[in-house]
């Protein structure tokens, strides 16, 4: 039975390395062989930039619109990360973008807690 974590990245701060600490972290699980999912909570949306992927509404499109997280979940080419050929592991990201700074205004803890 494989084990489910949960890593958070965070600070109130800007410029501080979130995004680069988020970006070495996930691309070396994925490149041990583990299964990542990374969710961009950031407005600024930049995370999906990193491997060279657009941003877009994941959050808001899976907590205000009701869409499921794997149909907002987007596959990283491994090219984008993988050090090893055949790649170990995989590498999905929930794109963020500015809707991101909205979602809090719209959800309440009700409704965040379905989603669980």
């Amino acid at each position: 039975m494989s084990r489910k974590r949960i890593i958070a990245v965070a600070a109130h701060k800007g410029g501080v390395g979130k995004s680069t600490i988020s970006n070495t972290l996930t691309s070396g699980l994925a490149n041990q062989g583990h299964r990542v999912a990374w969710v961009d909570l950031d407005p600024q949306g930049q995370d999906a930039l990193w491997f060279g992927m657009a941003k877009r509404p994941g959050l808001y499109n899976m907590l205000v619109k009701g869409q499921t997280a794997l149909s907002q979940l987007v596959e990283v080419p491994p090219a984008q990360w993988a050090i090893h050929s055949p790649p170990r592991g995989s590498l999905a990201i929930l794109p963020g973008d500015r809707t991101n700074q909205t979602v809090w205004r719209e959800v309440d803890d009700v409704h965040l807690l379905r989603h669980k």
